[in-house]
């Protein structure tokens, strides 16, 4: 059974954590910009003090960094074991679990790449191959 489906579900998903890693990186760089963190702190509303908002800047951006990370590995090890119909009982469970885990850590941050990673997940699970049909042609053709 082809799966082109997952793969490139999975893909997107991948590349979408790449932009995320980027995205936390460029985040967790912050403290050593002043003038933007304070730019980004005065158009926040934030209640806190500046301190405590660059302190949770810099623990979101280390946290996002982390979880991209973790789904970037996964995606790989999803992508190697549905390339030629390997495992893909065991990639769907490595899907799901990580769509699921990273959404739920990350307050929703990363629910779009958890929407591409569990659309194939759930597709690599459930999905049966199609029975082979032999026709009366081929029965005969010994």
């Amino acid at each position: 059974m082809k799966r082109t489906l997952e793969i490139v579900l999975v893909s997107i998903g991948m590349l979408i954590s790449i932009f995320m890693a980027l995205l936390g990186m460029f985040v967790s760089r912050l403290p050593n910009y002043p003038d933007l963190g304070r730019q980004m702190y005065e158009q926040s509303g934030y209640k806190e003090d500046y301190e405590h908002f660059i302190e949770n800047l810099l623990g979101a951006g280390q946290t996002l960094v982390i979880i991209s990370i973790g789904l970037i590995a996964a995606g790989i090890a999803a992508l190697i074991l549905l390339s030629k119909n390997r495992k893909p009982k065991i990639a769907g469970i490595i899907l799901v679990l990580f769509a699921v885990g990273s959404t739920l850590i990350t307050a929703g941050v990363t629910f779009i790449t958890g929407l591409f990673y569990l659309v194939p997940g759930l597709l690599a699970l459930f999905r049966k191959p199609q029975p082979i049909i032999e026709t009366p042609d081929e029965l005969y053709r010994s």
